[in-house]
């Protein structure tokens, strides 16, 4: 079998022409002539590091190609087996074991990764609370038939073939931020223990409160979260109708009359936004355009009714504000990072869906805000755009450009 002693490689000289008869090519020539040296050292360097990172897979695939012909070559290099150097001790180096827990992801698209990272951990590694849905990292899991789940909690230990130890996560952090596409990211998968251990903004949670309200967080499966109060005490929600009608969001918190906190405003999981989705197990939500019993009403009758459950969702529109800072020299963000498309949903339909098709290359804040590729377009500055058409029954259908325009 081939054994690798050494790696070195050396070139005499490179030449660079570049074809042409304009003054740019010439110019452009002259400088590859006066940079052929660094050309060559550059080049030199790649093939150097292309053989380190890859020297076992290129010895174990020519063992496994040239195997059957090993006489022939020697016949016809004139070489005889006594004539080669034998094995020395220090050319055997002691492979490094194989952990089976560890899992190897590679993004191709220069899209978001789409990973939650606790960044906080006790040990001081970057560890990973999930992939959120919509989001690349659970499409690349999902590409090699993984449940994306079982990434909660492993760390990150390497990215693009290099390993990072507790003192380089700073340089780890940074390699992950690299906008550079591919990047393969190595994972530990969590044990059960370090699992349990691990604070999970998904993990199961049940608070008694004081004034008689009792919150359960669903599992990770659920994305109801349900609110039982058992006590005689008031609610203390505002609702108000979401801007597309579909629902009505906790729009803030009352107060009794000395002015003190109510139970869904002190224990903390109602948030201002969320969205009514339940009345003692009723869905309250429309299906398929269709009006439900109004809301309101409902709570009226059953309101005071004890024990009452409620259950809410978190919002599903993302409301985006994007100004521009006209003063600064750089302009990041803005209207145009985002590449948006137009899908027509008909063949004779005059109804448009406006769908994100892509992020300019910024960081800007429709990106940073959550708004995934794929997401839906439906108001802009309040004016229904695409499938908000529908929503709101509207007559106008604003093409792309009229979008783009408002």
């Amino acid at each position: 079998v081939l054994c690798l002693n050494d790696r070195t490689c050396s070139i005499g000289g490179i030449e660079l022409v570049i074809q042409g008869e304009s003054r740019i090519t010439w110019i452009a020539n002259k400088l590859a002539s006066y940079l052929r040296n660094p050309l060559r050292e550059y080049v030199t360097r790649v093939i150097v590091t292309a053989l380190t990172n890859n020297s076992g897979w290129l010895i174990d695939t020519l063992n496994k190609n040239l195997g059957n012909y090993w006489d022939l070559i020697m016949r016809t290099a004139s070489l005889k087996l006594e004539d080669l150097p034998k094995l020395s001790r220090h050319h055997i180096t002691q492979a490094e074991s194989i952990d089976e827990r560890e899992i190897e992801l590679v993004w191709r698209e220069k899209v978001p990764l789409g990973l939650n990272i606790l960044t906080n951990d006790k040990s001081g590694l970057l560890k990973i609370v999930d992939f959120p849905r919509g989001t690349q990292a659970r499409q690349v899991a999902q590409s090699k038939q993984l449940d994306p789940d079982i990434f909660k909690g492993s760390t990150i230990v390497g990215v693009n073939g290099r390993k990072y130890g507790i003192d380089d996560q700073p340089i780890l952090f940074a390699a992950l931020k690299d906008p550079a596409r591919p990047k393969a990211i190595m994972f530990r998968l969590a044990s059960q223990d370090n699992l349990q251990r691990l604070d999970l903004s998904s993990s199961k949670a049940t608070t008694k409160c004081t004034n008689g309200s009792k919150v359960e967080n669903e599992n990770s499966t659920s994305i109801v979260k349900t609110v039982d109060i058992v006590d005689k005490v008031e609610i203390g929600i505002k609702f108000a109708k979401t801007q597309d009608g579909y629902a009505y969001a906790v729009s803030g918190f009352l107060r009794d009359s000395s002015g003190e906190v109510l139970a869904s405003e002190k224990n903390g999981e109602v948030k201002f936004g969320d969205l009514l989705s339940h009345v003692n197990g009723t869905l309250v939500l429309r299906s398929n355009g269709d009006e439900k019993s109004n809301v309101l009403s409902l709570l009226g009758e059953v309101g005071g009714m004890r024990p009452l459950s409620l259950g809410f969702v978190k919002p599903y529109l993302q409301s985006v504000i994007i100004e521009r800072n006209v003063g600064e020299e750089e302009v990041i963000g803005g209207p145009n990072e985002l590449l948006l498309t137009e899908i027509k949903t008909g063949p004779n339909s005059k109804e448009n869906k406006i769908v994100l098709k892509d992020f300019d290359q910024a960081e800007g804040v429709a990106e940073a805000g959550g708004i995934f590729i794929g997401d839906n377009l439906i108001f802009v500055n309040g004016i229904p755009v695409g499938a908000g058409c529908r929503l709101v029954k509207s007559d106008l259908h604003p093409n792309l450009s009229k979008s783009i325009h408002f």
